[in-house]
């Protein structure tokens, strides 16, 4: 004779706690899902935004210099790190798009050097420019250092990211100051490796919410 079974009793449900789990699965499908994409485009734009706002309101109080138009070719290397180091650093395997950010960066500080030459004097002290470099960069890391979280942590991720944000006080500095490529490379230059390496130190205090590649 074969063995009988014993019987186990059907477990009951409870009606109630399977809708309250249904609706808190349909809320969570319903919530936006947060991409890479999403994030880099927030470090971009960020960045842009506050870039053109402080272009437009020193443009807008005079206080260009009048020689600003020479500085365009410095302007637009900035912009180039702006967008290639935001992108390479929440990007998965970005690894062109960070070897242009690094590549554009001493381009870009060549430019700002060569394109100074003798500069015109100025009674502002020297100071005020690394302060106000580092003003305007205060929101921009921030922003990188949150959305690095999302990340596999990376030192090369902060590395890029920190240039790309540190571009946005070094642009205004090329139209809203005259002074030399000495002035520069004491002033201005500092402020940006900076706030690059402020990048990079606070990227390794990250407590990462993902290790997504």
């Amino acid at each position: 004779m074969e063995p009988v079974l014993p019987q186990i009793p059907r477990p009951s449900v409870d009606a109630a706690a399977l809708e309250r789990a249904r609706l808190a699965a349909r809320a969570e499908l319903g919530r936006p899902r947060r991409t890479w994409r999403r994030d880099a485009s927030l470090i971009i734009g960020s960045a842009a935004a506050l870039t053109v706002l402080a272009l437009g309101l020193t443009f807008a109080l005079g206080a260009w210099v009048p020689h600003a138009g020479s500085q365009l070719a410095a302007v637009v290397l900035l912009f180039g790190v702006q967008v290639a180091g935001g992108y390479a650093a929440i990007a998965p395997r970005a690894r062109v798009s960070r070897l242009a950010a690094v590549a554009l960066a001493p381009a870009a500080c060549a430019a700002m050097l060569a394109l100074r030459g003798a500069g015109t004097p100025s009674a502002t002290p020297p100071w005020v420019c690394t302060v106000s470099h580092l003003g305007l960069d205060v929101v921009p890391p921030g922003l990188l250092l949150v959305l690095l979280r999302n990340a596999a942590p990376s030192r090369s991720r902060a590395l890029v990211g920190g240039l790309s944000v540190g571009t946005v006080g070094a642009v205004l500095g090329e139209v809203a100051c005259g002074q030399g490529w000495e002035h520069v490379a004491r002033y201005h230059l500092p402020a940006w490796l900076g706030v690059m390496g402020l990048a990079w130190l606070g990227a390794r205090w990250l407590a990462p919410r993902s290790y997504a590649p």
